[in-house]
C-alpha cells in the first residue's frame, strides 16, 4: 500500500456530530475508523473508507 502525504487533520465534534478532513478534504461520510499515530517524530493517520456493492440496478440511497 503506498501512503499519501499527510499534510493536514481536521477533526471537529462539536455538537455530537463528526467532522473530519484530511488534506483539506472532507472524510467524514468515507468510513468509521480513523487511526492517527505520533512516532519517532513522524505523524501517521489510517482510515477506512465503506464502499457498497450490490447485484441490483436500483439506486442506493444513503
Amino acid at each position: 500500500m503506498k501512503a499519501k502525504k499527510l499534510e493536514s487533520v481536521h477533526i471537529d465534534v462539536k455538537n455530537g456530530v463528526g467532522h473530519v478532513e484530511v488534506n483539506g478534504k472532507d472524510i467524514s461520510a468515507n468510513g468509521i475508523y480513523l487511526c492517527l499515530t505520533f512516532e519517532n517524530g513522524e505523524w501517521s493517520l489510517m482510515t477506512t473508507k465503506d464502499e457498497f456493492y450490490s447485484t441490483s440496478d436500483q439506486e442506493v440511497k444513503e
